[in-house]
């Protein structure tokens, strides 16, 4: 747990985005001033282009994963 959105953006390299579409333009809003080079944003937020993910956190290291399909089938 860190004290602050700050504090976890300085210990990790990755974040995984997963909330509901209706808050994510609050959520990027605080988001894309933590967001450096080094960071990997991985998105299981449904019905967000990846375009829109870029534009809104400021940052191309962005992987989109929709986890539905593959539980169905066990993979």
């Amino acid at each position: 747990l860190a004290p602050s959105l700050a504090d976890l953006f300085n210990t990790c390299d990755s974040a995984v985005l997963a909330v509901k579409p209706q808050v994510l333009l609050k959520v990027m809003g605080e988001l894309a001033n933590q967001i450096s080079p080094k960071h990997l944003i991985i998105s299981v937020v449904a019905g967000i282009s990846l375009a829109n993910l870029e534009t809104g956190l400021g940052t191309k290291r962005i992987v989109r994963v929709m986890p539905n399909t593959p539980c169905q089938v066990q993979a």
